[in-house]
């Protein structure tokens, strides 16, 4: 049997997240493209996505793409990360990799047969910190170390932010 690969995209809210919007889309659209993996995209609400990205899900899902909704906990931001702990518990057992598209690597994520990259899109609370709260800054430095310690893979979305 193939390797698998999910994706958990609860971290889009459209219009909401800006650029990380797109590049989640982007992720997925060019997994279902070039490899020959089994693809699982895991939402919560799937009215939180994109009209053209669901009209697109659904023709790809009849082919390629196994669809994992969980339910949403709720519309605002904050619910992704508990949904992204239960897609995380629940996904323990299986074998693949999970591509964590929006720096959020679950505390739970790792210690099973699945393999965790995380993508990283900007350091921007450390170039602008008088942007950003002290408990936001403290929440985006806690995320980040714990994904340099516990995932496979760290990817970041330049050379310039991984230097």
């Amino acid at each position: 049997m193939k390797e698998s690969i999910s994706v958990p995209i609860f971290c889009v809210r459209h219009q909401k997240i800006g650029g990380v919007e797109s590049a989640t889309y982007n992720l997925v659209h060019g997994l279902e493209k070039v490899l020959g993996m089994r693809l699982s995209v895991a939402m919560g609400n799937q009215a939180l996505l994109s009209p053209e990205f669901n009209a697109w899900l659904q023709v790809a899902a009849k082919k390629r793409i196994s669809l994992y909704r969980s339910g949403s906990l709720g519309r605002a931001t904050k619910y992704r990360f508990a949904e992204e702990i239960r897609f995380a518990l629940a996904s323990r057992s299986n074998s693949g990799w999970t591509v964590w598209p929006n720096y959020f690597l679950p505390p739970l994520a790792g210690g099973g047969r699945r393999k965790n990259a995380v993508i990283i899109h900007d350091l921007q609370h450390r170039v602008y910190p008088q942007f950003y709260s002290t408990r936001r800054r403290m929440w985006l430095d806690a995320c980040y170390r714990h994904a340099m310690a516990h995932a496979e893979k760290v990817l970041f979305i330049s050379q310039h932010e991984r230097d």
